[in-house]
């Protein structure tokens, strides 16, 4: 059984917003997107007996580190971060550290855990209308922001659909409106 929750982020001021917005919570952080091999080691070590869940920044640098630590750290779970939510001030930075703490509060209500089984294809996000029509990119984001995605372009959003176990009848029945939060 799983013992506490280690909260992983990019950097101290992510770690300080995430304190502020939950309290005293178990934070490690990568120190930007060259994740060492000894904060992996950390992690596949902490993750014997806790549960890892990884927060970085809604941009590449910050997609990089997620894959890089999801495919060395077993389980660890994901939350996906609103770029909008997520801007500086200033407008030309993005990341944790410029959230409120409302909107971190918000955003860790939606935790998602790696699944298999979908059985959704590129075929499938034609269909659906996600992908080659004028309005697709407005509506693949709609769809990724209500799954926990995140901004997603076609490729990445098949890929995350895929990594969350999202289904052929998930996504017909979202993006048709039966799903009533979206």
């Amino acid at each position: 059984m799983k013992r506490s929750t280690v909260f992983v982020v990019e950097g101290k001021r992510d770690q300080a917003r995430l304190i502020e917005a939950l309290g005293e919570v178990v934070v490690v952080t990568t120190n930007g997107s060259e994740t060492s091999q000894e904060t992996i080691n950390e992690l596949k070590t902490l993750s014997l007996n806790n549960n890892i869940v990884i927060i970085v920044d809604p941009d590449g640098p910050g997609e990089k580190i997620r894959r890089k630590i999801s495919s060395e750290v077993d389980g660890a779970k994901h939350v996906y971060l609103e770029k909008d939510k997520a801007i500086s001030k200033s407008g030309k930075k993005v990341g944790l550290e410029h959230m409120s703490v409302d909107d971190v509060r918000e955003a860790m209500k939606g935790i998602k855990v790696i699944r298999v089984g979908s059985d959704i294809t590129r075929s499938d996000l034609f269909g659906f209308g996600l992908v080659g029509k004028s309005d697709s990119s407005k509506l693949r984001n709609r769809i990724a922001l209500h799954l926990g995605f995140g901004y997603a372009n076609a490729k990445t959003f098949l890929k995350k659909c895929l990594m969350f176990g999202v289904t052929k009848v998930d996504l017909e029945q979202i993006v048709r409106g039966k799903h009533d939060t979206l």
